[in-house]
């Protein structure tokens, strides 16, 4: 689609020309304050980094770090200060900025150890780029980084303190952005999102009384990453207190809990370790043991009565669980829940289960599938993850 026309604005002082994207970017660039002094300092310690970091990349790492670690962020939207940044002197006094200021704070690091990097406009959540043709400042409402290299180009979103390197939050992801540079604005696309995978790993020791000792290892990607990021911040009581309330197993006594991310391979890990009874019961010389609770797909939707429109899952998304059950001398097990294969439009749902004397292991995967259904699917969606919860029920009868 071509839109060809030609408009002059003047916002707060600062005039510019909507007749495409370059036009734009040479406005915003020029909203850029190109005469600064960062303190001495700031300077000795990236000094210092360049030193100690000869490789490019890893310079650039180190200084996002660096800048991660003595700033904070403030949202300033008011005037054009939702649209033009603070010096990057002013944010190296005070140590804070909203994500203009703070992206183009990290730009200014980054050129005085010699790397090369862009300042870049983006959309974010309910706004976004449409049209090659057609530029606007109201589709854009975020700033990040673009660090281009010889092979590809890093992006940075600085206004996190700890998200790793080359890491963009869910909203950021595979989006058009403008590169603002000296030439003017040039439309680029953010790199696609990485695998939205959840995988649980989960043993569970039962004893002779009943009892369920869980020992629980989630890896998070992708979307599921981005979602928990947030625990990384979480105090050892808050993060407790968080897993309590959202467990599916209402008596747990939870013994351990931590939360840790793989920077490189921007995968978050959360362990927690349990003891439960109540998903045990007994009946003469039989054990009951619902494993409901622990897949990933175990309550029943409930269908409204009308929808007015369609629906979209708005990306792929695979959830694993490999749960294993050891039993204790004297018991084995007496029955397990059948393996079960579902499949549709909207995706998939696969268990294997496999005993080895007093050792069970259910192994299920359930796959989504992006895309736009129209309302009148929305029973048959319902119906397949109802499905799927139904598969979850089984019980594990195990023999004392």
């Amino acid at each position: 689609m071509n839109f060809s026309r030609l408009i002059m604005f003047v916002f707060d002082k600062n005039e510019g020309t909507f007749n495409n994207w370059n036009s734009l970017g040479t406005w915003n660039y020029g909203l850029l304050e190109t005469k600064y002094e960062l303190s001495a300092q700031t300077k000795a310690a990236l000094d210092n980094l360049k030193n100690k970091y000869p490789d490019k990349r890893e310079l650039a790492e180190q200084v996002y770090k660096f800048m991660q670690s003595r700033t904070r962020y403030v949202g300033i939207q008011l005037g054009i200060g939702g649209l033009k940044p603070f010096s990057p002197e002013i944010v190296d006094k005070v140590g804070y900025g909203d994500c203009k200021a703070l992206s183009y704070y990290t730009k200014a690091l980054l050129a005085y150890v010699g790397i090369h990097s862009e300042y870049t406009v983006i959309g974010v959540n309910g706004r976004k780029i449409l049209f090659n043709t057609f530029p606007s400042i109201n589709q854009m409402n975020h700033a990040i980084l673009c660090v281009p290299f010889e092979t590809d180009s890093v992006w940075l979103e600085c206004t996190s303190q700890t998200a790793p390197f080359n890491h963009l939050f869910e909203g950021s992801t595979g989006r058009k952005a403008l590169l603002v540079t000296e030439h003017g604005g040039k439309i680029v696309t953010t790199y696609e999102p990485v695998e939205n995978k959840k995988a649980n790993k989960i043993l569970l020791k039962l004893n002779g009384q009943g009892a369920l000792n869980c020992d629980v290892e989630s890896s998070q990607t992708g979307s599921f990453y981005d979602d928990d990021f947030g625990m990384l911040q979480l105090s050892d009581k808050e993060l407790r207190e968080r897993i309590l309330k959202e467990s599916a197993i209402s008596d747990i006594s939870l013994q351990t809990a931590t939360v840790s991310q793989n920077e490189k391979a921007q995968e978050l890990n959360v362990k927690r370790s349990f003891v439960s009874s109540s998903i045990v019961s007994k009946a003469g010389n039989r054990m009951f043991i619902d494993m409901s609770p622990f897949g990933s797909m175990s309550k029943v939707v409930a269908q409204r009565t009308a929808r007015r429109n369609p629906v979209d899952v708005d990306e792929n998304c695979c959830y694993y669980d490999e749960i294993t059950l050891q039993l204790p001398e004297g018991f084995s097990v007496d029955h397990s829940p059948e393996a079960k294969t579902i499949s549709s439009e909207f995706g998939s749902y696969v268990t294997n289960i496999e005993v080895n004397g007093k050792e069970l292991t259910i192994k299920q995967t359930l796959k989504l599938n992006k895309s736009i259904y129209p309302k009148e699917k929305y029973p048959d969606f319902i119906a397949f993850l109802n499905s799927i919860a139904d598969a979850n029920k089984g019980k594990v009868i195990v023999k004392m």
